[in-house]
């Protein structure tokens, strides 16, 4: 009979369009890095619902208006990658 580990390998290992996601074995040890991440998500997720009154998944905004805001968040990304290499360039 097959581990759940290996049941699990051979459902990542072979994807499908209709695969229906199978969780990791509990027996697998929890990232604690993964989990504060995930966390965060959360977290950020809360503070949008208060600030927009609307889930991402509720949000009516058009396809357009979703590639904008990605683009002006990875704009600021690009921006705070900046800011982070002068500053390490000034302690060279």
């Amino acid at each position: 009979m097959a581990s759940d580990w290996e049941i699990w390998a051979k459902q990542v290992s072979k994807p499908s369009v209709n695969a229906v996601p199978y969780a990791m074995p509990i027996s697998i040890k929890e990232d604690p890095v993964v989990q504060r991440v995930i966390d965060k998500y959360k977290q950020r997720s809360r503070v949008g619902f208060i600030k927009y009154e609307v889930s991402m998944a509720d949000n009516p905004k058009e396809l357009k208006g979703w590639l904008i805001d990605l683009q002006e968040e990875l704009m600021d990304a690009t921006n705070y990658i900046e800011r982070i290499l002068q500053e390490l360039k000034t302690k060279e």
